[in-house]
């Protein structure tokens, strides 16, 4: 959702949109409840988008993609646990983005600093195996 996906193009565009939305709701949601509460009549909904990276589910064998880098290394990747945990804790603040785990957030904020074909290559690499490095 944050940066093109190469090998995955059509899941990273649609991630992207979910976050486009989700992030625009928040936002529309607090207006209307901040005009509502002044009216003592707060509807308390608020939208967060939790943006957890790679976790370790059955998603990667289900896509065929289990053995991409990017589950294959253990610092980016998440367990479902901590997603739900930080996904509570973003729900009970009204945070509208949230993205869990340190090197997730370093790659959210690094990458687009980047040139784009050099974030191409890092994405392309991460969604390949190890065999495809040699």
């Amino acid at each position: 959702g944050f940066m093109a996906g190469p090998r995955s193009a059509v899941y990273h565009c649609t991630k992207a949109a979910i976050k486009s939305f989700s992030v625009s709701l928040s936002y529309e949601l607090q207006k209307i409840s901040k005009k509502q509460s002044k009216q003592k009549n707060s509807w308390g909904v608020s939208v967060s988008c939790i943006c957890p990276g790679a976790t370790v589910t059955g998603f990667g064998q289900a896509a065929s993609c289990d053995n991409a880098l990017v589950f294959q290394t253990p610092l980016c990747t998440s367990t479902p646990r901590f997603v739900a945990e930080q996904a509570v804790h973003a729900g009970l603040l009204g945070l509208p983005l949230v993205v869990p785990g340190a090197v997730n957030k370093l790659l959210v904020f690094v990458l687009p600093l980047l040139p784009q074909n050099i974030c191409n290559f890092v994405m392309f690499t991460m969604w390949g195996s190890f065999a495809d490095l040699f």
